[in-house]
Parts: C-alpha cells; structure tokens; sequence
C-alpha cells in the first residue's frame, strides 16, 4: 500500500461517528440501572428495618433472657413481688426454680385488654402458667419510622403462703429467720403466768405476749433469745402454735443453787424431827403466810424412823425479777429409814420466791409442784 492509499483509509476512518441518540440511551440505561440498584438497596433496608422492628423478636429476647435461661434472680429484679420481711430473693428463686426443675418452659401470645400498642405474652412450665409479660412500643421510631417495642409489666404466680403463730416470754425477742418480730406481730400481750400470783407489789411476774407472722413461703427457722440464753421451743399441731419456754438465769443458778438447796432441807428436816425451827426459819422472810404455816405446822405427824438422807437434788429454774427478786425450783427425794422396814420416801418439787431484806435473800412465798 502507497501512501495515498493509507491517507485515503484515515480519511474514511475520521468520517465514522457514534450516533449521539445511542450513546443518550446508554447514559440513561446505566443511570436507570444505578438508580434501580439504589432503589433496591433502599427498598431491602426498608424491609430489614420493618422485620427488625417486629415486637416478636422483642419477645423472643425477653423470653430467652428472664425465663429460658432459668436465672430468676433476673425475672424477679424486675417484677413486683410480695416477699415476707423474714424471707429474702433467695426465697423466691427457690420457689421458681422447683417450680419449673425438670420441665419445658414456653411462651405464646395471648390476648391483650390493651389494644395493639401492648402485647401480652403467658409462661407455662409443662403447660402451666406461671408468669406473664407485656410489650409495649416504647415511643422510639426507627429509621423507617416504624414503631419500637419494649418491656412493659411482668407478673408473676403468687406462691402459696403460710403463717406462723409464737407464744413467748416478753424478756426475750422472737425471730424468724434473720427477722424479728415486733409490735405490729403482736396479737396478743401480758398473758399472765403462774409467777404473777407470787410477786410483791411493784413487781412484775413473768408474762407472754402471742406473735403472728402472714406471708411466709417456707416453714421457718425460730429463735426466742435474750442476755440468758436461747429458750426451747414447742410445737402445738392441734392450735398450730409455736411456745417458747421461759429462758432461765445460768449465772443465778450459780450463785444461788446452795443456798436455796440448804434452805429446802432444813424445812425438811424440821418437818421430820431432824432439825430445829430455828435452822429452818432464817431462810423464810418473818410474817409472811408461809412463815407462820411452817411455824405452826403439826410435826407431830413426822413419820417414825432411824436416819435419812437426801437423793436426786437439783436445783434449777432460776429467774431474776428484778434485782431484789427471783424465783427457783428446788427438787429431791427425801429418804426415811427404819431398820427392818421399807424406807418411805417424800418427793420434794417446791417453787420459792425469795427477795432481797438487808443484803439477804429470804423466801417470802412458795408452791408445790
């Protein structure tokens, strides 16, 4: 090829031209396609934020947070729940989980009073209700503007509840549980007993007070305590009540167990023809009721015999009253013997009271058991 052959072929090749209508409507086929693209990019985003916004996954997370995992301490935090002041969350997380140990727990919608704006959802544990919950849109919009829900009430079962009724001395507190009982328990008060018949005037004798404690999810631990000591309680089945036992003096008993052991003695003795009047009255308050009757008393009666002596002797149910007055109870066995006969025995279960006149205890008062 010569060069005007060559000039020729760029000559023609400079002539063709791409139509502009053509390359319009590829600008607009790739425009239609981006904007499409966009337009579907847009149109899932709508559809995801629709779906994410379905109060049912709201429900699912409430589901599998506060009740499918079982760690009720969390349900419990955020409902209302009637708990005794003797019993704790501990409890009640006790209560769930037996309630639902070994069973399926499930969820379902249920019919709201509410309208749409708040679902509400039932708990079974093998079919059976014990809790619920309600959703409600939260008043937040998503980015497509579609309602957000969230958690609005739970309610739960109410336990089955017991009550627990304590008689006990007014000197000691009552505890149920780590709780104590106080005034607002207390449905009955200065239950009198045997000892309020043997004070001297100003002093007070030994008086009960009944408490009652409602709400209880469990049978509880009870303690009846003051400075002495715990008490020892009993259970009454047929009137469903708890007593406690009055609480005795150790360190009264310590101090004044020979003193009121020998006193018992010498009346003893004196009434056997053992021992002389004058070795038994310096333990009785002069002028007193009891005084004269051991005084006056027909030892004539005294039962026959060669020696005697003195088995089983206790002394114990030491109570200070104030610091002038207590009470005690004495017990033994007087042994009589007379040769070639049985030996007779007098069994001695005797309360005194005694109080303090001039730095010295003396029994003003007595009974026997």
């Amino acid at each position: 090829m010569n060069n005007t052959d060559i000039m020729k072929t760029k000559m023609n090749v400079k002539k063709f031209r791409f139509p502009y209508f053509y390359a319009i409507i590829v600008l607009f086929v790739i425009a239609g396609l981006v904007a499409l693209n966009i337009v579907k990019e847009k149109f899932i985003d709508y559809l995801k934020d629709y779906e994410d916004t379905q109060p049912k996954y709201v429900a699912e997370e409430i589901f599998r947070y506060y009740y499918d995992e079982r760690d009720f301490s969390r349900l419990i935090s955020i409902s209302e729940n009637s708990i005794s002041p003797a019993e704790t969350t501990i409890d009640l997380v006790r209560f769930f989980n037996e309630l639902t140990n070994g069973k399926e727990i499930t969820y379902h919608r249920a019919r709201s009073k509410s309208g749409d704006d708040t679902l509400c959802f039932t708990v079974k544990a093998d079919g059976k209700k014990f809790s619920s919950f309600t959703i409600k849109q939260s008043g937040k919009l998503s980015k497509y503007e579609f309602p957000e829900y969230e958690l609005d009430t739970v309610e739960n079962i109410n336990p089955p509840r017991l009550s627990v009724t304590v008689s006990a001395p007014d000197d000691a507190a009552v505890y149920i549980n780590d709780y104590t009982l106080n005034s607002t328990h207390c449905i009955k008060s200065e239950i009198k007993t045997a000892s309020c018949d043997f004070m001297p005037e100003g002093v007070k004798g030994i008086t009960y007070s009944t408490y009652k404690i409602d709400g209880l999810m469990y049978k509880p631990e009870i303690y009846v305590r003051n400075e002495n000591g715990e008490s020892t309680i009993t259970y009454d089945e047929e009137n469903d009540i708890y007593t406690a036992a009055i609480i005795y003096s150790e360190k009264l008993k310590s101090e004044q167990s020979d003193y009121v052991v020998e006193a018992a003695k010498r009346c003893a003795e004196y009434m056997e023809f053992d021992g002389k009047f004058s070795d038994a009255a310096k333990y009785f308050l002069k002028g007193t009721r009891l005084y004269e009757s051991l005084r006056t008393s027909q030892t004539q009666f005294a039962i026959i015999h060669s020696d005697y002596r003195f088995d089983d002797v206790r002394a114990s149910e030491f109570y200070q009253y104030d610091e002038n007055t207590f009470s005690c109870r004495v017990q033994f066995t007087h042994v009589l013997i007379k040769r070639g006969k049985e030996d007779f025995k007098d069994y001695i279960d005797v309360t005194y009271f005694l109080k303090k006149v001039d730095g010295k205890y003396l029994i003003y008062d007595s009974f026997n058991r």
